[in-house]
């Protein structure tokens, strides 16, 4: 089993991507009909961030305001980002690393990673940054 501080660094991982995804959504919210009615969460309200991410990105052609279209293309590669951290708890297999129980995701390209306690600790970090930067971004918006 792996410890509980790799357990409570996985879960700080997940809190920030899931926090990052909320946000998008309440933007994409206070947008409202500046952007396609398809970016705005569907009647389910799920969506993975990689769909909403194509979504953002696929859809940020039809708007005509540039930097509302900028905006989503930003928040696009954002979440993008994020679902590929969690792709790598997600998609990761248990096993041993300097006999630390971790998640190793192997790609289709061969490369490798494993989710030790210092690779969690720089996604929460990233997730943080990528979030700070999605407010700085959306701040430069009147809308």
């Amino acid at each position: 089993m792996p410890s509980r501080r790799y357990l409570r660094l996985l879960g700080e991982v997940v809190f920030a991507a899931a926090r990052l995804e909320s946000e998008v959504e309440r933007q994409l919210g206070k947008l409202g009909a500046s952007v396609p009615a398809e970016v705005h969460a569907g009647p389910d309200g799920w969506r993975s961030l990689d769909q909403l991410a194509m979504t953002l990105r696929r859809d940020s052609h039809r708007v005509a305001e540039r930097p509302v279209a900028e905006y989503l293309r930003y928040c696009a590669d954002v979440l993008t980002e994020a679902a590929d951290i969690i792709d790598t708890i997600t998609r990761g297999t248990p096993t041993a690393v300097e006999r630390e129980v971790v998640l190793l995701r192997q790609k289709r390209s061969g490369s490798r990673t494993p989710a030790t306690d210092k690779w969690l600790q720089a996604q929460t970090r990233q997730l943080e940054d990528l979030m700070q930067g999605l407010q700085k971004f959306r701040a430069r918006i009147k809308a």
